[in-house]
């Protein structure tokens, strides 16, 4: 049984995400944790025709791609708030579901970037590495945190 979903864009799931966004931990910079601005990131990455993205259980998180550039580059989002979701099948599933990707959109370079040093160990999952890092660029209740530039360069089949 499948633990991954087209992610549906209705109104609900968007209010789960947006409240998700603002108030766990290093998912948004101070500067983005406001409904304005969540609302817009919402739309711009679920609501363009260049995404793709999957809903983790019943919104316990979700996987993205957007930004996509056929035979080109994307960017990636992953974000897991109900971390019990997170098994050994549902990492094959994902890698799985990663794999079906790039074999279709063809991309060259995945991109993330995150403040969150467990979302880089999640990220070398996928078999992203670091690229560089942004010395204090993330700013999370006042404090300030590194932010980690990851790619992925996927091996050509």
């Amino acid at each position: 049984m499948s633990i991954f979903k087209p992610f549906e864009r209705d109104a609900d799931k968007f209010a789960v995400v947006g409240e998700k966004l603002m108030k766990n931990y290093l998912y948004l910079s101070d500067e983005l944790r406001n409904p304005d601005a969540v609302a817009h990131i919402l739309h711009s990455v679920f609501y363009r025709r260049d995404c793709e993205a999957y809903e983790l259980g019943e919104m316990g998180g979700f996987l993205s791609f957007h930004g996509i550039i056929p035979g080109h580059k994307c960017l990636m989002m992953i974000k897991i708030w109900n971390t019990k979701l997170w098994k050994p099948s549902a990492v094959k599933e994902a890698r799985q579901i990663f794999a079906d990707f790039v074999s279709r959109s063809r991309v060259k370079r995945i991109s993330i970037e995150t403040a969150d040093h467990h979302m880089v160990k999640l990220g070398q999952i996928f078999g992203f590495h670091v690229e560089g890092i942004k010395e204090m660029d993330f700013k999370w209740d006042g404090e300030l945190y590194d932010r980690y530039i990851l790619a992925c360069i996927p091996k050509e089949e």
